[in-house]
């Protein structure tokens, strides 16, 4: 073997060693952050997780390698939230959320995707208690934000919640 081919050799196998052992605190993305991480990008935890102000708990999470061929993903597990989050907005995330004034959201195989600030996409089932009241919607885009009108269960819209590409979540009274 040449010189040039085992430079070549050594040199592909640092690059893959740094990518297999790259702490996670290293790659969490701008809005997303915890009291604790720990572990590599490929097995790590989340402590007290959120994202943009969003409550998301203990995370177990893990960079899906294929996602590196495109928007890099994390899959998220954990006893509140599963699924993905990507750096332009997740995908089929279901379990629950802590929001600042709205409460605990519940989501239902969401996916949201952001572009530019703007809502690109929204599918997905939330519910919320609002004023006492169980209250759900589908999701669906609406300008600029992702937005559902909130039903209760006798069919009558009473709120519209919308959630921004900053993670901002407002309740409207129609």
């Amino acid at each position: 073997m040449s010189r040039r081919a085992l430079g070549l050799a050594f040199g592909l196998a640092l690059l893959l060693l740094a990518v297999l052992l790259l702490p996670l605190r290293l790659v969490l993305g701008e809005g997303l952050a915890a009291t604790g991480v720990s572990g590599r990008v490929w097995a790590g935890r989340l402590v007290a997780a959120q994202w943009q102000g969003l409550e998301l708990g203990d995370l177990d999470v893990a960079l899906k390698p294929l996602s590196l061929f495109g928007a890099p993903a994390l899959a998220v597990q954990g006893p509140q939230l599963r699924g993905l989050i990507r750096v332009d907005g997740v995908e089929a995330l279901t379990g629950r959320i802590g929001t600042a004034g709205l409460g605990t959201v519940r989501l239902d195989t969401v996916t949201l995707h952001f572009e530019e600030g703007s809502c690109r996409e929204a599918s997905g089932r939330v519910a919320a208690v609002v004023a006492g009241e169980a209250l759900a919607g589908a999701l669906g885009c609406a300008g600029d934000a992702a937005q559902a009108g909130m039903v209760r269960a006798d069919g009558m819209t009473v709120a519209t919640l919308q959630l921004g590409a900053d993670g901002g979540v407002q309740v409207q009274a129609p």
